[in-house]
């Protein structure tokens, strides 16, 4: 199960809104408040749990471990739930249970607006609630827990949508777009929510998260910018996925009737831009993960080659042949990274440029603005101050 827990300190406003101290649970119709207020939410799901779909925002700070949560599971199969809740109250028992209070309470003290939930509103989030009361501390619990959460988003998420209207940012592979959207207010960057960075090279060093998370995330911006009236919010043009996540469908639709402002920038530009973005700092969060050189070197040469090779049949034999003996080369020598815009200029010029000249034909008729980066940048501002 799913719970998570407000606490004391709490904003009088939010202390108003969902009446805490009388109930201590936090009902469907309050999650606006909750989402709104950037309240503090502890999930005491087991990491697993977490691992196929959460609130990126939450602090995991399980009840259950993996496996304490795996043996109670087996437990209640084969004996029936007294004999679960048995074995759990035996689990997490002395030390084993300060610790998890402990934890709780660190993580109560460090903010405010805190609420606990875990699966479905059950066991796990009561007894956290109960244990934490024993101390002093009236912590809120939600209803319905992580399932109910994930309804609310996704119900905000297709109301949003109806009433949103989105400028998208378009423009080939390598015209900081990415960049260029992170400097504006009104804005959503699904590759940042996605961590990926949207083409066959965006893998990053750290995992994606699952689709339902990915899904929530967006959702949960999309409500907090729309809490605040405008008339419009930028998103980059993307496909229908974000390497292993995939839009929701109903936000694809719409992007996909929505006015477009292309960037176009030359193709040294745009070399560049590869570079610093695929190449270059790529190979500095690899460093910050492996300890030791020789891992990093592996694992910078593994991104590389595995990418392309996914790209292989687009490419068509000689064209990855060649890409794939300067992007070697290039790595057999690390004394200068700029050697690598040699293969990124051909496969910019020769796989990802005519893919957009394809595409873009297709989006003419939505496009409301064409120039350069800093022409956008002029034109962006203009508008968000005007709106």
């Amino acid at each position: 199960m799913i719970c998570y827990i407000i606490i004391r300190p709490i904003s009088s406003q939010f202390m108003k809104n969902t009446q805490i101290y009388r109930d201590q649970n936090i009902s469907f119709n309050q999650l606006d408040n909750l989402f709104l207020s950037h309240a503090n939410l502890i999930d005491l799901r087991a990491p697993i749990e977490v691992a196929r779909g959460g609130i990126s925002e939450a602090i995991n700070s399980p009840l259950l471990n993996n496996d304490e949560r795996h043996l109670i599971g087996i437990t209640y199969k084969k004996n029936g739930k007294k004999a679960a809740i048995s074995l759990g109250e035996s689990i997490v028992s002395g030390e084993a249970r300060e610790k998890r209070i402990e934890s709780w309470v660190e993580s109560i003290n460090n903010r405010t607006n805190t609420a606990l939930f875990c699966a479905r509103g059950g066991l796990r989030s009561f007894t956290a609630q109960g244990w934490l009361r024993h101390r002093g501390i009236y912590v809120p619990r939600i209803e319905g827990g992580y399932k109910t959460l994930r309804a609310h988003l996704l119900k905000s998420l297709g109301g949003a949508l109806i009433k949103t209207n989105f400028f998208l940012i378009g423009g080939r592979t390598g015209s900081a777009k990415t960049h260029l959207l992170g400097k504006l207010a009104n804005k959503i960057d699904l590759e940042k929510i996605a961590n990926h960075r949207g083409s066959a090279f965006g893998r990053r060093a750290t995992p994606q998260p699952a689709q339902s998370t990915f899904e929530n995330q967006i959702a949960l911006e999309l409500m907090r910018l729309n809490n605040t009236p405008r008339p419009f919010i930028f998103l980059e043009d993307e496909g229908s996925s974000i390497g292993s996540v995939a839009l929701p469908t109903a936000l694809f639709e719409k992007m996909g009737t929505s006015k477009l402002a292309v960037v176009d920038e030359d193709i040294n530009y745009r070399t560049q831009t590869i570079l610093e973005d695929y190449v270059i700092s790529n190979l500095r969060e690899l460093r910050t993960k492996f300890p030791s050189k020789r891992e990093t070197e592996a694992a910078f040469s593994s991104f590389l080659l595995d990418n392309l090779e996914r790209i292989k049949k687009r490419l068509g034999g000689v064209l990855y042949k060649e890409i794939r003996a300067l992007m070697q080369d290039c790595l057999n020598d690390y004394s200068d990274l700029m050697k690598h815009q040699t293969w990124i200029r051909i496969l910019l010029m020769e796989y990802y440029d005519p893919m957009y000249d394809y595409q873009i034909k297709k989006k003419s008729a939505r496009i409301i603005f064409q120039g350069n980066s800093q022409d956008f940048s002029q034109w962006a501002a203009d508008i968000e101050s005007a709106s």
